[in-house]
C-alpha cells in the first residue's frame, strides 16, 4: 500500500468514526440501552407524542449525547425548546446547549444527582413532558 492508499485509508476510517461518535459518561448504566435513532409516534389521552427511539428493537429505552446527530436529537431539541423553554437550535446535533438543557431538564424534573449527566435516556425520557400534536406538553404514562 503507498503513501497516498494509506492516507485515504486511515480519512475513510476517521470520517466513519467521527459520524458515529457519541460521547457518554464512563461508568454509567447508559451503555446497556441502543442509541437513539428515529423518532416513534406514541398514541396518548391527549393526543400523539413523538418521542425518541432505536429502529432495531422498536425500543424507546435508547440513549443519545453529545455527538449524536440525526431526527432522534432533532425531536428531543424541540421538546426542549417549546415545553421546557430552553433557548436552543433545533438543527439535530446533539451539542453542549442540547446537553445543557438536558441536564436542566434532569434537575427541574426531580432526577437524582448522579442522574444529572446531560445524556437522554430511559430515566430522563420517563420524567420529561414531551409536546402532543395538540400543543399540550405533559408527561405520558406510557
Amino acid at each position: 500500500m503507498n503513501l497516498r492508499a494509506k492516507s485515504v485509508s486511515v480519512l475513510g476510517v476517521a470520517a466513519v468514526a467521527a459520524t458515529t461518535l457519541v460521547v457518554l459518561p464512563a461508568g454509567t448504566a447508559h451503555a446497556a440501552y441502543p442509541k437513539c435513532n428515529s423518532s416513534k409516534a406514541i398514541d396518548t389521552s391527549h393526543g400523539t407524542v413523538r418521542q425518541p427511539y432505536y429502529t432495531g428493537t422498536g425500543s424507546r429505552n435508547c440513549v443519545m449525547g453529545v455527538g449524536a446527530d440525526n431526527g432522534a436529537v432533532r425531536r428531543l431539541q424541540y421538546v426542549l425548546v417549546h415545553c421546557y423553554n430552553r433557548d436552543i437550535g433545533i438543527d439535530g446535533v446533539y451539542g453542549a446547549n442540547t446537553r445543557n438543557a438536558v441536564r436542566y431538564v434532569q434537575q427541574f424534573e426531580g432526577l437524582a444527582s448522579q442522574d444529572i449527566d446531560g445524556v437522554y435516556g430511559p430515566l430522563t425520557r420517563k420524567a420529561m413532558k414531551w409536546r402532543t400534536n395538540t400543543g399540550i406538553c405533559f408527561r405520558p404514562a406510557v
